[in-house]
Order: structure tokens, then sequence, then C-alpha cells
């Protein structure tokens, strides 16, 4: 399991490519939610618990 220090050093900036970020750790839900955490901007309510994507009422995934 990564730790803090790892995942601050694993959060993207907000114009690095953050879907690659995703991607690498797609089976580790705990670094997935660090990651929508630290993202300014990134709207949490569109992930569920696990870190994956979710369908947001009248839009788009």
């Amino acid at each position: 399991m990564p730790t803090d220090t790892e995942a601050e050093t694993a959060s993207p900036a907000p114009r690095e490519p953050w879907s690659i970020w995703m991607t690498v750790f797609a089976d580790d839900a705990d670094m997935l939610n660090r990651l929508i955490q630290a993202l300014p901007g990134a709207a949490q309510n569109c992930f569920d618990a696990n870190g994956q994507p979710v369908t947001r009422p009248g839009g788009q995934l």
C-alpha cells in the first residue's frame, strides 16, 4: 500500500495527464481515492468508494 509521501509524489498537477495515473493505479482503490482528492476541481461525487466513475444524473461518465 502506498505511503502518504508516495501519494503526494504521485498526485498529478492540474495540467498533467490525470487519466494515466488513474490507469496505473486502477487496481488500488486507496490510491485512486487519494488522486481524486488531490486533484483540484475533481468532482468527488462522480466516483464511488472504490475510485471508479459513476454515472452522473443527466450527464455522462
